[in-house]
């Protein structure tokens, strides 16, 4: 896994940025308030890629309380169309 982040100077907000080996999905963690994850894979892998990502956050002893799209409209659930893929 490739791996990178950046922080504001305050260390208030920023991002840690990873790219998977066997795949071609990007996770990005913000770190910014409320804190999410983004994920980008391509549309054959999403069933894969919400599990993988459900596990993780059920791992983590977190829950995923909001799933939206790239420009932020939430969906009512995870494989839901957004407007930009209409």
């Amino acid at each position: 896994m490739e791996r990178g982040s950046r922080r504001s100077e305050d260390g208030e907000s920023g991002q840690d940025c990873f790219a998977t080996v066997d795949t071609d999905w990007l996770l990005m963690c913000e770190m910014s308030r409320p804190r999410g994850i983004r994920t980008s894979f391509p549309p054959g892998d999403a069933e894969a890629a919400r599990q993988c990502l459900f596990a993780a956050v059920r791992r983590a002893g977190c829950e995923v309380v909001r799933i939206s799209a790239s420009d932020g409209v939430p969906l009512p659930a995870w494989g839901s169309v957004a407007d930009e893929d209409v």
